[in-house]
């Protein structure tokens, strides 16, 4: 039985909320991480400026950080993370994307704005207590069938559901097609940084 609650707002906090949607601006922010770049929020950023030239996009970093130059050359609109125009475009910017929450960069997002979650990668352990806390989560990437599948299954305690997750893989993986050989037959190997999926070798003093 579907039961009933009485809501009471006053009338000023109905005229903020509005106030809030008619102050954000069509902007998407971008971060990877205050101290580094090149990762997803990287690549979106670039496939949104090559696909998208008409949409305003800005990409957060510190300035003293490596990536700052070499972003700086390929055109990128940087602002300084932290700095007094990060804070006032993060308090209008219609899209706040990122592999880490607003929270952790002392943003407070309004109902009016959405915030985008670039997972760092495959999750592979539940950490739906997390996700269940954040808020203004419009959307949630996923990279695998099986992740995505953990992710909306009514079965296990994400409150995620089909709307807010899609299943696009990682963004930063657009990068390896760059340059890449067709008739080669060389294999690339790539170590992981898991130990318990690596075999146990002599240690060698």
């Amino acid at each position: 039985m579907i039961g009933f609650k009485n809501y009471d707002y006053s009338i000023n906090s109905i005229r903020k909320e509005f106030d809030l949607y008619n102050n954000i601006e069509d902007i998407c922010l971008f971060i990877d991480r205050a101290i580094e770049a090149d990762d997803n929020a990287e690549r979106l950023y670039r496939y949104v400026a090559k696909n998208y030239s008409n949409q305003k996009i800005v990409f957060a970093l510190m300035k003293d950080c490596p990536d700052w130059s070499r972003l700086e050359k390929d055109g990128f609109n940087l602002v300084e993370c932290y700095s007094t125009e990060f804070y006032q475009i993060a308090k209008k910017c219609k899209f706040f994307i990122s592999s880490h929450t607003p929270q952790g960069y002392q943003v407070k997002l309004s109902n009016s704005q959405k915030f985008v979650f670039l997972g760092h990668g495959v999750d592979a352990v539940d950490l739906s207590d997390y996700f269940n806390r954040l808020n203004n989560i419009k959307l949630r990437t996923s990279t695998t069938y099986g992740e995505f599948k953990s992710l909306v299954d009514s079965d296990l305690r994400y409150r995620l559901t089909k709307k807010e997750v899609a299943l696009t893989g990682q963004a930063r993986h657009d990068s390896l097609l760059a340059g890449n050989r067709i008739n080669n037959k060389n294999i690339m190997i790539m170590p992981t940084w898991g130990n318990y999926l690596v075999l146990p070798r002599k240690k060698n003093f």
